[in-house]
């Protein structure tokens, strides 16, 4: 009987660590379907005869707007979130964080003009900031180290799952429909997100010991009676300081000029740059223009429709994204970045091929009419299963606890200036170098990455934080030392 008690205490505290994991990673499914949005309806937004918003319709500059003002508005939201979070709490902020999306959706819902639509996604943009800096904090703090590995990838599944409903519902739903459940989500997202807890490390931050046990107790769904659930309790408190709390660094902005610190940035930064230079935003906001662009009309033997890819290629998203679970736990973070990065740039490459010879009217091309699919599909599993999580893994286990939240919002503010601008910029290059030489772009610094992380990225899976430092401060000599 004993044993069957403790087990059913062990199962609540499971579930209520899914529970509310689920809850607050609501907000990255509102980030997937407003990132998403873009590419299932451009051709209602573009369409010559009756355009969705407004009387003419959508060039591909404004497009690119469209999708590139999210990232302005998460530019702006990074400066900001992680301030609000510590001021404010976690819980607090996670309602803050999803309100912006339906302000979003109810003016996207009653729009009638271009403008409108850039202020309502940029407003979204808000949303989407707060989604990435506040949900990983939630979770990394409600949990425990037994369960961070199974729930931390949450925050990608779910986003994949905002997609693949943005790219199916966009197909085959009404415009206006499609846009009204938009809204739907995001108010029920605000009202369950009402029930979450406070994270017991605020209330460690906040010096409120007696709510910190509250919420720890609720969370670990310990017996207030049992002694052993008591003990298990002050240690898990003296964990949580341990791991999430330093009181000693007062200047976290003079800290960025230790060495170590300055090239944990700079990594982040290199980092950022290779993985958003695969074209990953692009590709997401762009997905069933990209497969349009591909199509070969002439001696086809099999065509898909391009949103019917899109679709495929959000659903191999979605489970490379669950995939990334158990790949990420098993093999060394170096490795795993050089292995999908390689193949993200080779296949880069061979679309980029792929497109030059339909530019130069390659007469048998129709044979290979399924080859961007293929070639879109091994770029976004290779992404999802280990490239994207890794990179913000690395990212979580190169900087140092006292000024995590500085670092890591420098490299978000950069993140999402370089999304928005490759987002922006791309029906610019796509007419002045074609899509062929966008890919093969994309594919060049996607491969300067691959030896830029063998050069100089030191190994951080299952490395003390003193190691990492070690080897951040000596960063030029980590070509010829050993990991």
């Amino acid at each position: 009987m004993k044993e069957d008690h403790v087990e059913s205490i062990e199962t609540g505290s499971v579930f209520r660590q899914y529970l509310v994991t689920i809850i607050v990673t609501l907000s990255t499914l509102n980030y997937g379907i407003l990132v998403g949005w873009p590419s299932p309806v451009q051709r209602l937004l573009q369409s010559k005869t009756n355009p969705a918003i407004g009387d003419e319709p959508f060039t591909d500059d404004m497009m690119a707007m469209a999708g590139a003002v999210v990232y302005i508005g998460a530019t702006i939201g990074s400066c900001f979130w992680a301030f609000v979070a510590n001021k404010i709490g976690r819980q607090k902020t996670s309602i803050l964080i999803v309100l912006p999306y339906v302000i979003t959706w109810t003016l996207v819902c009653f729009t009638n003009s271009s403008t409108s639509l850039y202020i309502a996604r940029m407003i979204g943009g808000l949303g989407n900031a707060g989604s990435i800096i506040n949900a990983p904090m939630y979770v990394a703090e409600i949990c425990t180290p037994r369960l961070r590995d199974h729930l931390g990838p949450f925050l990608m599944v779910f986003g994949c799952i905002g997609t693949l409903y943005a790219y199916t519902c966009g197909w085959l739903l009404p415009f206006h429909i499609f846009n009204y459940m938009n809204l739907v989500i995001a108010i029920f997202s605000v009202l369950v997100t009402c029930y979450l807890p406070e994270t017991p490390v605020y209330y460690l931050k906040c010096n409120e010991l007696r709510k910190a046990k509250r919420s720890l107790i609720w969370l670990r769904n310990y017996q207030e009676d049992n002694e052993e659930h008591l003990n298990a309790l002050e240690t898990d408190l003296k964990v949580l300081e341990s791991s999430f709390l330093n009181r000693n660094s007062l200047t976290p902005w003079r800290d960025l000029l230790i060495p170590s610190t300055k090239n944990a940035v700079l990594v982040g930064l290199g980092l950022i740059s290779s993985i958003q230079f695969s074209g990953i935003a692009v590709v997401t906001v762009n997905a069933v223009a990209i497969f349009t662009s591909a199509e070969v009309n002439v001696g086809t033997p099999v065509k898909l429709a391009p949103h019917l890819s899109s679709i495929i290629i959000a659903i191999l998203q979605l489970l490379s994204a669950i995939g990334s679970v158990y790949i990420v736990s098993k093999f060394n973070r170096k490795f795993l970045l050089i292995v999908t990065y390689t193949p993200i740039s080779f296949f880069l490459f061979l679309l980029g091929v792929f497109y030059y010879l339909k530019f130069i009217n390659f007469q048998h091309l129709h044979h290979g009419a399924l080859a961007p699919l293929v070639y879109l599909s091994i770029y976004i599993v290779a992404y999802y299963i280990a490239a994207g999580p890794v990179t913000y893994i690395v990212l979580s286990e190169i900087f140092p606890a006292e000024n995590r939240n500085l670092c890591m919002g420098i490299v978000m503010f950069y993140q999402h200036i370089l999304m928005g601008s490759l987002v922006r910029l791309f029906p610019v290059m796509k007419r002045n170098i074609g899509m062929f030489g966008c890919m093969w772009t994309y594919s060049l610094v996607t491969f300067i990455g691959v030896i830029l992380i063998f050069l100089y990225l030191p190994e951080t899976k299952n490395k003390s934080f003193k190691h990492v430092v070690q080897k951040l401060s000596h960063l030029r000599k980590l070509k010829s030392t050993p990991s």
